[in-house]
């Protein structure tokens, strides 16, 4: 086992990392936003950088200003990141509080204390390795081979194990975690799967030409099966302009509902998003056994384009600048994300809700 000296926040992503550094950074300025005019208690800590008139600035208001356009830059009006980037931080500083409080009854500082726990693991082992390069093989450049990546994909398999090791550190640990959220009201009208009084609700806008959208519908259909009694979730269309067939596919869906066979039609064009043409959806609809002529007359119906217009129009109401774009109970979440993501919402959800 390599030895490991490195931070608690190094266990995490890049990714993870970079956007809990930004806020890390930015909370202590959040917290001391109003500043005196007149001199730190510190001289040596907060330097003067100027003087105006006799009124000084110390370096410490310049570095606060620096942090507020940082953070301001960094999420504007994008209150999801942003809840993100706290919950994200929020999560390694509850970790570190109980590293810090084992490694103390242990009488060990937190580095022994995480290389003793990682060092009672089994070492790391080739197979473990393989199986690691085979799951994300399709993320990797296609000549790339489990030589060129060794390196990297310990080092995945050593933060996995210090995951493991955090997670035995909050059983049974009293934690509550009260990140403010932004919740917005989402009408849930259109096709639904679930009970329509679910106590959970999921609003997708999405866009059958998005390949993005086509990976998220898998996900939302393991949502409903492990939800079958307390999550219901809506399609609404958000055609995007870029995507030429977009909008003529949402009006097929809109003709495939007036038939009863929404789903069933949604899953045939995220299957194949090469025949979006009107033949095709045409063709789609005989596929399925609907009334084919019924569903051509559907297509030209004003009425029908104007269901797809009125979700795009409240997409946008909502900021909505993108797809897949979900709302779960009102909680904003973008992007094709991995089924884990949405439950750990759930679970949050499921007890603010419960009786």
């Amino acid at each position: 086992m390599p030895n490991r000296k490195r931070s608690t926040r190094d266990r995490a992503s890049v990714s993870r990392s970079a956007m809990a550094m930004v806020v890390v950074t930015v909370g202590s300025a959040l917290a001391c936003s109003t500043w005196s005019s007149g001199r730190d208690e510190s001289a040596a800590e907060d330097p003067l950088v100027a003087t105006v008139d006799g009124n000084e600035i110390h370096l410490a208001k310049v570095d606060a200003r620096i942090r507020q356009e940082l953070f301001d830059r960094e999420f504007g009006d994008d209150a999801d990141s942003l809840y993100e980037a706290r919950r994200m931080t929020v999560d390694e500083l509850v970790d570190e509080r109980l590293l810090a409080d084992a490694a103390a009854s242990a009488g060990m500082t937190t580095d022994a204390y995480l290389d003793s726990a990682l060092g009672a693991l089994p070492p790391i082992t080739d197979e473990e390795v393989q199986q690691v390069f085979d799951k994300n093989r399709d993320r990797l450049p296609a000549e790339a081979t489990i030589d060129e990546y060794d390196s990297q994909l310990r080092s995945y398999i050593i933060d996995q194990r210090i995951a493991q090791v955090f997670a035995r550190l909050r059983e049974g640990s009293n934690i509550q975690i009260h990140v403010p959220r932004n919740r917005v009201e989402v009408a849930a009208s259109g096709p639904g799967l679930g009970p329509i009084d679910a106590p959970m609700v999921i609003v997708a806008f999405s866009d059958f030409q998005c390949p993005f959208c086509a990976r998220a519908a898998p996900t939302l259909q393991i949502l409903h099966e492990r939800h079958p009694d307390d999550l219901r979730i809506v399609y609404r269309h958000m055609p995007l302009s870029f995507h030429g067939q977009a909008r003529l596919a949402a009006i097929g869906a809109v003709c495939a509902d007036s038939q009863g066979r929404f789903w069933d039609y949604h899953d045939a064009l995220f299957a194949d998003q090469n025949a979006l043409e009107r033949n095709d959806l045409i063709a789609h609809a005989t596929t399925l056994g609907l009334d084919a002529d019924a569903f051509a007359t559907c297509l030209d119906d004003p009425s029908s384009a104007a269901v797809v217009d009125m979700d795009a129009a409240d997409a946008e109401a909502l900021g909505v600048t993108g797809t897949p774009t979900f709302f779960v109970n009102g909680l904003k979440l973008t992007g094709a994300r991995p089924v884990e993501h949405f439950e750990a919402v759930l679970v949050e959800e499921s007890t603010r809700v419960a009786p």
